[in-house]
């Protein structure tokens, strides 16, 4: 019997390959259940969408950092991510261990791991740690951040594999500025990227939507025996 999580969960939970999609600063494991409707109407894939391990002031709203309330506060009112590039906080550590214990409970041959904002930052952590082997990577609003980490972990990462990233050319929560430093970073790095942007601000447009489909049929086909 599968072990449960504090989430929600979509699809075929026999399925070869899962996705753990992972929600923004401040919202919920429901908050985008709706992409798996429209990305996997037919129910190819396992979905798994977590809760984050820090609720934060308000019902209903989480974290995957900070782990501190004062520095939550300083997140929601001042400018805590405004150097996301050296940002480091040990709650990043504690949402791993979160995100891994559902890679090691749910028995799955193939990993992709997705998110938006913040969940998308944790997507890409997550898919650059040393035991994890990810099949695909989508980020959706994501910024370089914690480049010093980043790099070491690239460094000993041998892996490559594909990532979608799309941006809103006008997002002011996460700048187009700092997605293509995030961009140019993993190309230098010898992945291959799929870039993608649009006339939007911090959401996911329907064609970020639409790559994503893509990208997960590209990959179940070339998963065929």
């Amino acid at each position: 019997m599968k072990k449960p999580f504090d989430g929600h969960s979509y699809g075929d939970a026999s399925a070869k390959t899962a996705i753990i999609m992972m929600h923004g600063f401040g919202a919920n494991s429901a908050d985008l259940i709706g992409l798996a409707h429209e990305i996997d109407p037919n129910k190819q894939f396992a979905w798994y969408f977590p809760n984050a391990p820090f609720p934060l002031m308000w019902s209903g709203s989480f974290a995957w950092f900070p782990s501190d309330t004062a520095k939550q506060e300083q997140a929601i009112n001042g400018d805590y991510f405004d150097k996301l590039d050296e940002l480091y906080d040990p709650g990043i550590e504690q949402s791993l261990l979160l995100l891994k214990k559902i890679i090691s409970d749910f028995h799955h041959q193939n990993w992709v791991f997705a998110g938006f904002s913040q969940g998308s930052m944790m997507a890409l952590r997550l898919a650059l740690e040393p035991e994890i082997q990810a099949k695909a990577l989508i980020l959706f609003s994501c910024a370089l951040f914690g480049r010093p980490i980043l790099q070491e972990l690239l460094k000993n990462k041998e892996d490559r594999f594909p990532i979608l990233q799309s941006h809103g050319t006008y997002d002011q929560v996460l700048t187009i500025d700092s997605a293509l430093r995030l961009k140019n970073f993993l190309t230098e790095s010898g992945h291959q990227v799929t870039w993608y942007s649009f006339n939007g601000g911090h959401e996911i447009d329907s064609g970020a939507l639409s790559l994503a489909k893509q990208i997960l049929a590209k990959l179940s086909a070339d998963l065929l025996p």
